[in-house]
């Protein structure tokens, strides 16, 4: 576990780069048990008990992830602000991941194919809802299916 969590905190300190290839890592010990996988830095991290198939709807979603980061310049900045717009919304709550504005942009656009292409950040205050939405639409299905109507 040490020397995985050692290849992630490196991981951390490297430049975004210039690809917008999202690869698949796999590990023993993250993402931890009851996830199936997670974006770290440019990478899918995948548990290797994991069954899951990272399709292309998934793929697309981390590469807009990865275009969000390249437009704050750094994973580091990138996680702040992440980390930022989740602890604002009540990380306690389930909602917080949804009601995230990094999240918000992949849901809404992970549809659409190239939409990370081109990417230059301008939206992505259009998906910094606030709470109240949550109420409206208590369901994760609910509020993916309404953040795809934003734009």
């Amino acid at each position: 576990m040490i020397k995985e969590l050692f290849t992630l905190i490196k991981m951390l300190f490297t430049s975004i780069g210039k690809t917008d290839a999202v690869t698949v890592k796999k590990m023993k010990h993250f993402p931890f048990q009851g996830y199936a996988a997670l974006m770290w830095c440019g990478t899918i991290i995948q548990r290797e008990d994991s069954t899951d198939k990272i399709d292309c709807l998934v793929i697309n979603h981390e590469r807009i992830h990865l275009a969000q980061a390249k437009w704050k310049g750094s994973w580091i900045l990138y996680y702040i602000s992440y980390l930022w717009n989740w602890v604002k919304h009540n990380p306690l709550a389930p909602s917080s991941y949804y009601l995230n504005k990094y999240e918000g942009e992949a849901y809404a656009n992970e549809l659409k194919d190239y939409y990370w292409m081109d990417y230059n950040g301008r939206n992505l205050d259009k998906y910094d809802l606030g709470r109240k939405y949550w109420r409206l639409y208590p369901s994760a299905t609910q509020y993916k299916n309404y953040i795809k109507t934003i734009l």
